[in-house]
């Protein structure tokens, strides 16, 4: 037994015992497929902050191009009525200043889906981060509007670690307002009202 337990420590003081994560323990270099769960030859983007400088942010791109294109962007045919749905959403979350925020963003979700998401590459992944940034502000005992808020401010603060510099300060918050709404039509944040609640 005790010879066993002597290998054990020579291999680990090698580096050559076998990992099915992580390769090699001790050397990490030589390491293939999974490190508690992470390929570490894949450079993953990250959504929710910039780990590396050269790594983009998703809610980023989605204000520079709408800054790019405010010009075209803001041109309304026409303006409809809040979709229902969206209302009874909003009445049943107690949405009061952002009900208003979402009321100005909703006439024009449909142009920011057409000119802005599909030229996202990962749009899945930014509306899956701000769900799970939702997980974690839900927990808050405060009001759905304040946990808005929340949100808002940690996206700015995401924009603002990018090179924006050029882009108005309008431009990033209706940025922010309107990925934000378009998370909100997408079921990823707010709590949904029971069926029998808007019948």
């Amino acid at each position: 037994m005790w010879g066993i337990k002597q290998r054990q420590v020579k291999s680990l003081q090698d580096g050559t015992l076998k990992n099915k994560n992580s390769g090699f323990v001790g050397d990490n270099a030589q390491a293939s497929g999974d490190i508690a769960g992470r390929d570490i030859k894949h450079n993953s983007v990250n959504i929710f902050g910039i780990f590396k400088s050269y790594q983009k942010s998703e809610i980023f791109e989605v204000v520079k191009l709408l800054d790019r294109n405010a010009a075209t962007f803001y041109l309304l045919d026409d303006i409809n009525d809040v979709n229902p749905d969206w209302n009874y959403k909003m009445d049943f979350n107690m949405l009061d200043t952002w009900k208003n925020i979402f009321f100005n963003c909703d006439i024009r979700l449909k142009n920011f889906e057409d000119q802005i998401i599909t030229r996202l590459r990962f749009p899945d992944k930014l509306l899956n981060s701000l769900k799970n940034q939702w997980i974690q502000v839900a927990k808050m005992e405060i009001s759905s509007d304040d946990k808005c808020n929340q949100i808002k401010d940690k996206l700015l603060a995401i924009v603002e670690k990018g090179k924006s510099h050029r882009i108005s300060e309008e431009s990033k918050e209706d940025g922010v307002f309107l990925t934000m709404y378009w998370a909100f039509t997408r079921c990823q944040i707010m709590e949904n009202p029971p069926q029998e609640y808007n019948s």
